[in-house]
């Protein structure tokens, strides 16, 4: 869990992505969702603003990591907020990186 300075941090990168998806700015919403999921990599807001972000700017990836590195062993998500997304790829991966 994040500090309380972080936390505050975070409050308001997530008030400015509200306002960039509210204006159709995805690009920025996309950086901001990513800033916030470096401070804190399981921020639902954050991964539901990347996804939002990744379709407003057409891209088909309906889900991203939310940790860094896989452990060995660990099988890869195949949905998240309870089967209200799929995962079809994580970005990073593929020709287009």
């Amino acid at each position: 869990m994040p500090g309380e300075r972080v936390r505050q941090a975070i409050d308001r990168l997530l008030d400015d992505a509200v306002d960039a998806s509210a204006s159709g700015k995805w690009s920025t919403v996309q950086e901001l969702a990513g800033r916030i999921l470096t401070l804190d990599p399981d921020n639902e807001d954050a991964q539901t603003f990347l996804v939002a972000a990744q379709r407003g700017l057409g891209n088909p990836v309906a889900a991203v990591p939310v940790s860094g590195d896989q452990p060995v062993g660990e099988e890869l998500p195949t949905s998240f907020a309870n089967g209200r997304y799929e995962v079809t790829g994580f970005p990073g991966q593929g020709g287009k990186k």
